[in-house]
């Protein structure tokens, strides 16, 4: 989750990871942000009226099985997860434990599930 969109893919996380991703996808929906939103971008520019609009889901690998990127992106959302922390422990009722139990579970998780995040990308022209 980031400005470009990116978001990590649910169906190659570990449990833990899963986890993460749902406390801190519910937290941010109560403080009215949407993490979906980078999947609807297509949509959201056909319903402003741009035409030409291109589309471009890019599939990253997060962990070291993915190589300098893959473990650049495992330092990024592991960032994410991090600042995120009191935000759930506020917002959910997570214990400190709890979370810091996943998060440092998370980081196995990314090599053995082979886990990746989306970034979304989208551009359109304004008709004339």
């Amino acid at each position: 989750m980031s400005g470009n969109g990116c978001y990590v893919s649910s169906e190659q996380m570990g449990p833990a990871s899963r986890q993460l991703a749902t406390w801190i996808t519910e937290a941010s929906r109560q403080q009215g942000i949407d993490p979906s939103m980078a999947r609807r971008t297509q949509n959201l520019l056909e319903g402003i009226g741009l035409t030409n609009i291109v589309y471009q889901q890019i599939p990253n690998p997060v962990g070291s099985w993915g190589g300098r990127i893959g473990t650049m992106a495992a330092t990024g959302v592991q960032a994410i997860n991090k600042a995120m922390r009191q935000q759930v422990l506020s917002q959910l009722g997570v214990s400190p434990a709890q979370y810091d139990q996943a998060l440092a579970a998370s980081l196995d998780e990314y090599d053995s599930y082979k886990s990746y995040s989306n970034t979304f990308i989208a551009c359109g022209q304004r008709p004339l």
